[in-house]
C-alpha cells in the first residue's frame, strides 16, 4: 500500500491503521503513526564568500538516525553520456556499480544532516571508452558540476532500519584563486589575476578583481593602495614586505574568493662609492670602496679618458665582498668611473617558490690623473780626467718643473743645484748622478746619468797577437767615445784620420738634423755626406765634440807591427796611448835532404827529411795518391823501376808554428842502370847473334860472369864487361842445348854487388 502525502508537506499528521481478520467480524485492531511530513530532498546553501575552500553547504532532512555522504566519481546523474539507472533503494549498489560509483565523504559514524562541499570534492575523469578505467587529472582540471548522495537511516525502529537515499547536483561557481606577480627593479610589482572556476573559466570576471595592498603582511587596517582590474602595476619607494589582499568574483553569481598574499617590491640599491684621492699622479694608486649597504655583487667599470662614446676600458667584477675595495692606478687625463651594484635579494612569489631578482644601481665619479714628467737626459757621459761632464734634462709633456741633482737615488741631501743642466767633474772612474724632477702638480720623476772617466782597454784577437802572412788580426778598443789608430811600421790599411760614424746629432742655430751616415774627414772641418729622400745633402760644420763607434779594426800587416790606440772622451780629450804588437810568423822555406840523392831504378828506396827553416810539421804526397806525415820518411819509388823518365815528383806541405801551410813540389832524379843478356845465340852464323855477350852502356867498377852446362860444369868465365863467348870450351864446340849464367857486378859509387842469373840456349 502506498500513500501520497504530498498534499501534507510540512504538516504534522496522524495516520491510523486498522487490521481485521480474514473474515469480517467484530474483531479488529488498530494503530497510528504520528509524524511530520517533510520533502525528501537535499538543499544547498549557496556559495559562501571569502578565503575558505567551501563551495556550498548541503542540508538533508533532519530526524534520521544516521547519514552517509558520498560523491559521484563520474559526474552528474543526468549526464547522457552514461547509461544511468536508478538503484534499488534496498540495494543501493545493485545495478549501478558498473556505471555509477560514489566515494564516501562522511560515513555513519560521523553522521550529520549537513555537509560542507569543498573544491577538492570536484573531480574530472577521462573516459575514452565504456570499458576503460577513469583516471583523475588533478585539481587544476576539477569539474564544476558534481553529484552528491546522502543515504539516511530511519529512526522509527532501530531493530529494523530502513535506508533511503537522495541525490543532488552541485555546480561549483566559486573561483579558484591563482595570482601571478612579477617583482621588477625600481619598486614596481606587476600583478595579474589568473583565477578560474573549475570546468568553466568563463565564469570569472577579471575586470572585477580587487587588489588591496597593505603596509603589513596581515592585511589589517586601512590599505595603502586599492586597485581594480585584470592586470595592475603597483609601485613603492619604501623597502620591506607588503600584504596583498585579492578578491575576484564569478559572473552572475556574486560568489567571490578572497585570499591574502605577501609581495616583496624590489628596489634598486642605493649605491655608495668612496675614492681616497681624486687627483693623483700617473704612477700612484687610489683606493676605491663600494659602501652600498645591500649590495650582493658589483662591477667596477672604467671608461677610456675623454671618450664621449663611453667605450669600456676595463671591468672588474666581484661577488659578496670580493673586490669591494680595490686599489688602482689610472692613466693620464680625467678617467670616468662607473660602479654598478646588484642586490639580488630572494623573492617568494604567490606560488610559494623562491625567485632571485637582480636589480642594480649605478654611481658615477671621476679621477683626474696628472703626468709625471717624462725625462730625457743627454750630454757627455765619457770624459777624461780633469774634464767636466755636462748633462741636460729635458721634460716632455710637463712644463714648469723644478730640478734637483744628487749622488744618491731617492734623496736630495747634499743636492747639486745645477737646474736642468749638470756640469761636474766625475769623482770616481764611474760616477752616477740622479736628478729629481717635480711638476707643479707635485708629480715626481727620477732619472740618472753615468759619467765614465776614460780608461780605455785594448784587446787583440788572436790573443797572442801572432798571425801568418796574409792573415788579419782584430784590434778592439773599449770604454772610450771614439778612437784613433796608428802602426809602426806604418800600415797603409789603417783608417788613418777618417772615421765612420753611425749616428750623430748636430745642433746649430737651434736647428736639429739627424744624419744616418757620416764620414769624418778632419777633426776641425767635418763634411757630412748622406742621401735622404733621394736628395744629397752636404753640410760642412766645425763642432766641438764628436763620437765614433769605430772601436774595432782589422789589420793584416806584412811584417811584425806595433799598433797604437788612443781613446777619446766626449769632449775630445785624449787618454793614454795603448799598444799591441801583431807578430807575423813567416812560412817555411823549402829545404829537403835525400839519401841517396837519386832514385836507383834497381833499388828505388830513398829517405827524405824536411829541413825547411820555420817548419815544425810536414806531410808528403807520393805519386798523387799516398799521403805520409812526418819530418823524415822513407819511401820506395816503385814507379822508377824500369822507368824511362829521368825523375820522380814529390808534393811537400810544410807547416810553421801557427800551423799555416806552405806547399812545395820538387823532383828527384832517377838513375837508369841496365844490364841485358840475350836468351839464345847461334855460333858460326856470321851475324850479331853469333856470340853471347852483355848489352850495356853503363860503366862497372866490378864485373864477373860464369856460364855452366846442364851438368853444372863451368864452360866459360870472364871479368870483362866486353866479353864474347863463341860457344866453345878450350877450342872445342860445345853441344847444342841450354846453359846457365850467373853475373855479379857493382855500379860506380855503390858498395854492394848486384847478381843476375838466367838461362841461354845454344843453337847449332
Amino acid at each position: 500500500m502506498a500513500i501520497n502525502l504530498s498534499d501534507y508537506m510540512y504538516k504534522r499528521l496522524r495516520i491510523e491503521v486498522m487490521t481485521h481478520d480474514c473474515i469480517w467480524n467484530a474483531h479488529y485492531a488498530y494503530a497510528y503513526i504520528a509524524g511530520e511530513c517533510r520533502q525528501m530532498a537535499l538543499s544547498p546553501s549557496g556559495c559562501p564568500p571569502g578565503e575558505s575552500e567551501d563551495v556550498t553547504t548541503i542540508t538533508a532532512p533532519t530526524g534520521m538516525q544516521a547519514y552517509e555522504w558520498s560523491a559521484s566519481e563520474f559526474g552528474k546523474t543526468n549526464n547522457p553520456d552514461y547509461d544511468f539507472m536508478l538503484p534499488d533503494e534496498n540495494d543501493p549498489d545493485g545495478g549501478m556499480s558498473h556505471y555509477f560509483t560514489f566515494r564516501v565523504l562522511a560515513d555513519s559514524t560521523q553522521a550529520t544532516y549537513q555537509y560542507n562541499v569543498q573544491t577538492s570534492d570536484f573531480r574530472v575523469f577521462y573516459r575514452p571508452n565504456a570499458n576503460h578505467l577513469q583516471i583523475p587529472i588533478g585539481r587544476d582540471s576539477i569539474g564544476n558540476i558534481q553529484t552528491f548522495r546522502c543515504r539516511m537511516k530511519s529512526a522509527l525502529n532501530p531493530a529494523y532500519p530502513f535506508w533511503s537515499q537522495i541525490y543532488l547536483n552541485v555546480q561549483n561557481t566559486k573561483p579558484t584563486m591563482k595570482i601571478d606577480t612579477l617583482a621588477m627593479c625600481g619598486g614596481d610589482v606587476k600583478m595579474k589575476n589568473a583565477s578560474f572556476v573549475p570546468g568553466d573559466p568563463s565564469l570569472v570576471v577579471d575586470s572585477l578583481t580587487k587588489w588591496s595592498v597593505y603596509s603589513n603582511t596581515l592585511c589589517s587596517g586601512i590599505p595603502d593602495t586599492v586597485m581594480v582590474g585584470d592586470s595592475v602595476m603597483y609601485h613603492t619607494d619604501a623597502r620591506g614586505l607588503r600584504g596583498l589582499l585579492v578578491r575576484t568574483n564569478t559572473t552572475d553569481t556574486g560568489c567571490y574568493s578572497e585570499k591574502r598574499y605577501i609581495i616583496r617590491p624590489k628596489l634598486n640599491p642605493k649605491v655608495g662609492m668612496t675614492i681616497s684621492d681624486r687627483e693623483l699622479c700617473d704612477t700612484a694608486t687610489t683606493r676605491l670602496a663600494d659602501t652600498t649597504s645591500d649590495g650582493l655583487s658589483r662591477e667596477w667599470i672604467f671608461l677610456r679618458p675623454d671618450d664621449s662614446t663611453g667605450t669600456t676600458f676595463d671591468t672588474i667584477r666581484g661577488e659578496g665582498s670580493e673586490n669591494q675595495i680595490i686599489n688602482r692606478a689610472f692613466t693620464h687625463g680625467v678617467e670616468p668611473i662607473v660602479l654598478r651594484v646588484y642586490n639580488g635579494q630572494s623573492y617568494i612569489n604567490p606560488l610559494m617558490t623562491t625567485e632571485r631578482i637582480y636589480c642594480y644601481g649605478v654611481a658615477h665619479d671621476t679621477v683626474a690623473v696628472f703626468l709625471h714628467p717624462e725625462l730625457e737626459v743627454t750630454g757627455d757621459t765619457i770624459v777624461c780626467k780633469g774634464s767636466k761632464t755636462e748633462a741636460v734634462v729635458r721634460t716632455i709633456g710637463v712644463d714648469s718643473c723644478t730640478f734637483e741633482w744628487s749622488r744618491s737615488y731617492g734623496s736630495i741631501t747634499g743636492s747639486i743645484p745645477e737646474g736642468d743642466t749638470l756640469r761636474v767633474e766625475p769623482y770616481a772612474d764611474t760616477s752616477t748622478y740622479y736628478v729629481r724632477v717635480t711638476s707643479k702638480k707635485g708629480c715626481v720623476a727620477w732619472d740618472s746619468i753615468r759619467a765614465y772617466l776614460v780608461s780605455p782597454k785594448l784587446r787583440i784577437f788572436p790573443a797572442d797577437g801572432r798571425i801568418c802572412p796574409g792573415d788579419s788580426a782584430m784590434l778592439v778598443g773599449q770604454d772610450a767615445t771614439y778612437y784613433t789608430w796608428s802602426g809602426s811600421p806604418a800600415d797603409s790599411n789603417l783608417p788613418a784620420s777618417s772615421y765612420i760614424l753611425d749616428t750623430i746629432l748636430i745642433t746649430r742655430d737651434s736647428t736639429i738634423m739627424t744624419i744616418d751616415t757620416i764620414v769624418l774627414v778632419d777633426l776641425d772641418s767635418i763634411v757630412y755626406d748622406t742621401t735622404m729622400r733621394d736628395t744629397t745633402i752636404i753640410v760642412s760644420y766645425s763642432i766641438d765634440s764628436i763620437w765614433s763607434t769605430l772601436d774595432t779594426i782589422y789589420v793584416h800587416p806584412d811584417t811584425t807591427t806595433i799598433y797604437t790606440m788612443v781613446g777619446h772622451g766626449m769632449n775630445n780629450c785624449d787618454a793614454d796611448p795603448l799598444t799591441q804588437q801583431v807578430t807575423v810568423v813567416p812560412l817555411p822555406v823549402l829545404r829537403v835532404s835525400a839519401n841517396p840523392s837519386v832514385v836507383d831504378c834497381d833499388d828505388p828506396t830513398v829517405t827524405l827529411r824536411d829541413i825547411s827553416p820555420n817548419s815544425i810539421a810536414s806531410t808528403w804526397l807520393f805519386n798523387n795518391s799516398e799521403l805520409v806525415e812526418g819530418r823524415e820518411v822513407t819511401h820506395t819509388f816503385e814507379e822508377a823501376m824500369g822507368a824511362q823518365g829521368d825523375s820522380v815528383h814529390v808534393l811537400l806541405t810544410s807547416y810553421n808554428e801557427l800551423n799555416c801551410p806552405k806547399e812545395y813540389n820538387f823532383a828527384i832524379p832517377v838513375y837508369l842502370f841496365t844490364s841485358w843478356f840475350p836468351n839464345a845465340f847461334t855460333p858460326g852464323s856470321n851475324d850479331d847473334n853469333s856470340k853471347f855477350k852483355l848489352f850495356t852502356n853503363n860503366p862497372y867498377e866490378y864485373f864477373h860472369i860464369y856460364i855452366y852446362d846442364r851438368r853444372g860444369m863451368l864452360v866459360f868465365e870472364s871479368t870483362d864487361p866486353q866479353f864474347e863467348w863463341d860457344g866453345t870450351l878450350n877450342g872445342v864446340l860445345c853441344p847444342q842445348g841450354a846453359y846457365v849464367y850467373i853475373c855479379s857486378y857493382r855500379k860506380p859509387g855503390v858498395n854492394t854487388l848486384k847478381s843476375l842469373k838466367g838461362t841461354i840456349t845454344l843453337v847449332r
